[in-house]
């Protein structure tokens, strides 16, 4: 681990517990999204999925909102968030015991993850160098409306081709969230990779680590408030795309 991030070992060095969470993780990202798609009838498992598999027009809603759904992974830059979104929507649908109102939820989910889909492939385009200094890149996901400034511009420590977004928001002269962006040089122009605002929170320069599991986008990040909680996003270099990391999945292995 390079020696400049010797003050911050406790967040963001990988020790073997960590490690071993990564790689759950990453086998979490490849088949989490199979999760929320349409499943096999022949496997059906709850009384929620027997009373789809026994109706075309949900089995075909069913199927619907998986294509949807893996448009909308395709185009968010924040598919942890999205996943878990999902398994939300699919706790509160296996609650459904009235059949009209299962046929509704699907069609409501139907809309929300096209609009959840053309927001971020609104929002996930090439800019200017220029644009990006000055302009935030506010994501879609964002709760809240308030006025962005861009506070910082620069390149990414460790991989040159990248550059990165520091933003604040403000609601008046009440600072009510932190983001950050991380854009790839594509030619003349910048294509946005990661983007990202939550509550309260304070962004670092991100930077590119090596670790056991391979290089690291790491954006370091806090929480505002008496136990400054951890804010990082961790992403891995994978063979075409970054792959986001969920940096507390290990937390829910602690106990069994």
């Amino acid at each position: 681990m390079p020696q400049h991030l010797s003050n911050s070992q406790a967040q963001i060095k990988l020790g073997r517990m960590r490690i071993m969470g990564l790689f759950a993780v990453l086998l979490l990202a490849c088949v989490s999204p199979a999760r929320a798609a349409s499943f096999d009838c022949a496997k059906a498992s709850n009384a929620v999925e027997k009373t789809i598999c026994a109706d075309p027009a949900r089995s075909k809603a069913d199927d619907r909102m998986a294509e949807v759904f893996a448009a909308a992974s395709g185009a968010t830059l924040r598919p942890s968030a999205l996943r878990a979104d999902q398994l939300r929507w699919l706790g509160e649908r296996n609650q459904l015991v009235d059949p009209a109102a299962l046929q509704k939820s699907y069609q409501q989910r139907i809309e929300e993850l096209g609009t959840i889909a053309k927001k971020w492939q609104a929002t996930a385009v090439a800019i200017t160098a220029e644009q990006a200094r000055q302009d935030c890149l506010v994501p879609p996901d964002a709760l809240y409306d308030a006025r962005c400034r861009v506070d910082e511009f620069g390149d990414v420590r460790g991989d040159p081709s990248l550059h990165y977004q520091l933003q604040s928001y403000k609601d008046g002269e009440l600072r009510v969230a932190g983001g950050a962006a991380v854009f790839k040089a594509a030619g003349p122009t910048l294509v946005p990779i990661v983007d990202m605002a939550i509550d309260t929170a304070h962004f670092a320069p991100p930077q590119v680590v090596q670790s056991p599991v391979g290089r690291l986008l790491v954006v370091r990040g806090h929480i505002e408030g008496t136990g400054n909680f951890s804010a990082d996003q961790v992403y891995l270099y994978g063979e075409s795309r970054l792959i986001e990391v969920d940096t507390t999945i290990w937390l829910n292995e602690l106990p069994p």
